[in-house]
């Protein structure tokens, strides 16, 4: 009868331990920071006259406080930083062309170098609490822009489109604009 109850607790602390560990895997496995995000938040990019980069957030956004875009090399390292701030509240914000300030932001860090020599752009937008950021890999980018109608823009991982197949893609939540909407 000894043997049993010994038996019997040495079973219990395994079936714990095992659990234990299937727990432990899933807590790892469901936190890897590697992980791709679960919502992907893009603007669109297109080349204005005279070669300057536009960049439209995909939506009317009706309080940023900063905008930030850096430019890395192909070891993703940082070549350059611009950065518009707004003043306090934040100001109202559609689109931007880089290296020029908006209306109602000042300008904190300068834009040194050409944006067409990064290997990629990644785009942060601020809005009180909230914080998105983008990225755009500049040769693809590039591959057909100067084909490209007007009204379109180029949105990562999704390809060239109009206003209203940018819609399409934020309605079947393919991707969110990098704020949040104004209800207006």
């Amino acid at each position: 009868m000894a043997d049993t109850a010994a038996a019997d607790g040495c079973c219990r602390r395994r079936l714990f331990r095992c659990a234990g560990s299937v727990l432990l895997l899933a807590a790892v496995v469901g936190c890897d920071p590697a992980s791709a995000p679960l919502n992907q938040y893009e603007g669109g990019l297109r080349v204005a006259a005279g070669g300057q980069l536009d960049v439209w957030l995909g939506a009317d956004c009706p309080a940023v406080s900063a905008v930030e875009v850096q430019l890395n090399d192909s070891d993703d390292r940082p070549t350059d930083v611009w950065r518009v701030e707004a003043a306090s509240g934040g100001a109202r914000l559609s689109s931007f062309r880089l290296g020029t300030v908006p209306p109602g932001f000042a300008q904190t860090d300068p834009l040194k170098g050409e944006w067409r020599s990064a290997d990629t752009l990644r785009i942060r937008v601020e809005t009180g609490a909230s914080r998105t950021s983008s990225y755009a890999a500049v040769d693809s980018f590039l591959l057909e822009a100067d084909s490209r109608a007007a009204d379109e823009v180029f949105v990562q991982d999704q390809g060239w489109t109009s206003s209203a197949g940018y819609r399409d893609l934020v309605a079947e939540k393919a991707v969110y604009p990098l704020c949040e909407p104004s209800g207006d």
